[in-house]
């Protein structure tokens, strides 16, 4: 996980800063994990974390070259692995697994408590 969003990124951009014009743009897709993970998903929010620090560090390397570095966080996005890590963290918090929500439910709803 570690050289796919960390190294990966950084190997990229390294061999991507001197190809780009001066007013050239790199738009990386962050997580709002890397603020907020959701329980049971620790590693992940720690990469992402480290992730976002990496590239706010890769922003002041290329503060004055007229490259932009921006990161995007969007938050959960309904996919397979998504609702697997949730259901792995519901059944060690005792949540509502993400089969029996409606697809309109946020993942993290608890509906035991409602």
């Amino acid at each position: 996980m570690v050289g796919i969003n960390l190294k990966g990124v950084l190997f990229t951009i390294q061999s991507a800063m001197p190809l780009l014009q001066s007013d050239g743009t790199i738009i990386l897709i962050g997580s709002t994990a890397s603020v907020a993970p959701p329980a049971g998903m620790s590693i992940y929010g720690a990469i992402k974390a480290g992730f976002r620090g990496m590239v706010r560090a890769l922003i002041q390397d290329a503060n004055g070259t007229g490259v932009r570095i921006n990161i995007l966080s969007p938050g959960a996005v309904d996919t397979s692995s998504l609702r697997r890590a949730l259901d792995k963290a519901a059944a060690r918090t005792k949540r509502t697994p993400s089969s029996n929500r409606s697809r309109n439910e946020a993942p993290w709803t608890d509906r035991q408590s409602k």
